[in-house]
């Protein structure tokens, strides 16, 4: 994205504390959630609940303060669940590769969808999913296979379980590292016709 500075911040640095996110955020104008394939929120183990409880205050911040936020795959389910929402382990919801992503009524107005194809085509990669979401929220799109891809709480938060960053190169490069998409194939898809980045930069127009 031009003119835009960007700045990673690591759950695992030493040198970077959540309990002051106001002052964490105070030479940033939006923040980011990602995360890895490494975390489930389905699963309790020690690792994933550290990570949650970590980053905690800074999501408590965000949301009460309704500050420029997006979360990505495996922080669009934080989000989710600071806010009361529900995230489980659903095989019949997991998906991989291209999908396409439709609006709901509020999604084809929401500003991280402005002047958007309907239906998206998006880079996907997710075992868990968001299953309940919170009434404080409100559903912009769902897919074929998961109902709750995106949603917005208050007018500056929004979540997006598909990933935003991720082009055609991008996927099939994300998707070699794993053994079972080993045939996985790109097909007729072309650059052009993988959309999620233009979700980030909407994004940051916000």
């Amino acid at each position: 994205m031009p003119d835009t500075d960007l700045e990673f911040l690591s759950i695992f640095s030493e040198n970077v504390s959540f309990d002051e996110p106001e002052k964490l955020l105070e030479n940033y104008d939006k923040v980011i959630l990602a995360g890895s394939g490494e975390f489930l929120l389905s699963r309790a183990d020690e690792k994933t609940e550290g990570v949650y409880e970590r980053i905690k205050p800074l999501m408590d911040f965000v949301l009460r303060t309704d500050y420029p936020t997006l979360g990505v795959c495996f922080g669009n389910q934080m989000l989710a669940k600071a806010i009361g929402g529900q995230v489980s382990h659903e095989e019949a919801q997991a998906e991989a590769g291209i999908q396409q992503v439709r609006f709901t009524k509020a999604g084809r107005g929401a500003a991280i969808f402005k002047n958007m194809h309907n239906p998206l085509s998006v880079a996907v990669g997710h075992e868990d999913s968001v299953i309940k979401l919170s009434k404080k929220a409100t559903w912009l799109a769902y897919s074929a296979k998961c109902p709750l891809q995106a949603f917005k709480y208050g007018k500056n938060v929004f979540g997006a379980q598909f990933h935003i960053e991720l082009d055609d190169k991008d996927l099939a490069e994300r998707l070699s590292m794993y053994s079972q998409y080993d045939n996985y194939q790109l097909g007729y898809y072309l650059p052009n016709d993988i959309h999620g980045p233009q979700v980030l930069k909407n994004f940051a127009t916000i």
